[in-house]
């Protein structure tokens, strides 16, 4: 799949769970999907799906499940292995052996300079017992960069456990063996989220340039807007074995 194009996927270029009318949800399963061929885009581009939309309204995130890549997946931001960005979706038992990631310096700038790269996922919400096998170095100056995720950004209760890396992973700021950034957030003072990080195991060394540099993760943040919600992070049994 070669495309200089946006939404670029090895099964599944773009995918939408959506639900209409009062009361409506939408779930979407892909699963026990395999990819051996390159995938060459722009921003989002993953090896089985470029970008999942998934309902923030459901009763439970759609899921890939049990999928893998063992290919090439080459992009500009917004790449991983499985999916290049994810949102209210759950990605599990899925690896990415004898794959390889290549990001081109043409982030998004709106300031920002976001990257969004991860061995699994560029962008995504939950993830659970999914191995990354491969190195995930990014050079250029765009941020987030991880073993597993590059950004996780969810509102609503996030979990992100069972997780092995064995990469070294490399980037300019915002860098995690697991994940660069898990950011977790309530704006409906009715809510309560809890953001749950457990069984991390992490091998590979990690390095930035800049600031947020971390073993498991380079930033775990949550914001509540102070009317009345709750948000709470809970973290167990990591371990990192890497420089």
């Amino acid at each position: 799949v070669i495309a200089d194009q946006d939404n670029c996927g090895g099964i599944i270029g773009y995918i939408e769970a959506a639900a209409t009318g009062i009361g409506g949800t939408a779930y979407v399963r892909v699963s026990d999907c395999h990819n051996f061929g390159t995938v060459d885009g722009r921003y989002y581009v993953g090896g089985i799906i470029g970008n999942a939309e998934g309902d923030p309204y459901g009763s439970q995130y759609s899921e890939i499940d049990a999928c893998t890549n063992q290919s090439k997946i080459k992009g500009d931001a917004y790449v991983g292995c499985i999916a290049g960005r994810t949102y209210s979706f759950l990605i599990r038992n899925s690896s990415n052996e004898n794959s390889s990631l290549e990001v081109t310096s043409r982030m998004v700038d709106d300031g920002d300079k976001i990257a969004c790269v991860g061995g699994l996922v560029g962008y995504g919400v939950c993830i659970e017992n999914c191995t990354n096998y491969i190195d995930v170095n990014y050079t250029s100056d765009g941020a987030y960069v991880g073993g597993l995720m590059g950004y996780c950004n969810m509102e609503g209760s996030v979990y992100i456990r069972d997780l092995t890396n064995y990469g070294n992973v490399s980037g300019r700021e915002y860098v995690g063996g697991i994940a660069g950034v898990v950011k977790d957030y309530v704006s409906n003072g009715i809510n309560a989220y809890t953001c749950t990080l457990e069984r991390l195991l992490n091998h590979g060394d990690v390095s930035g340039q800049g600031s947020y540099i971390g073993g498991h993760i380079g930033l775990c943040t949550g914001e509540a807007d102070g009317s009345g919600g709750s948000m709470s992070f809970y973290v167990y049994d990591c371990v990192n074995e890497g420089d």
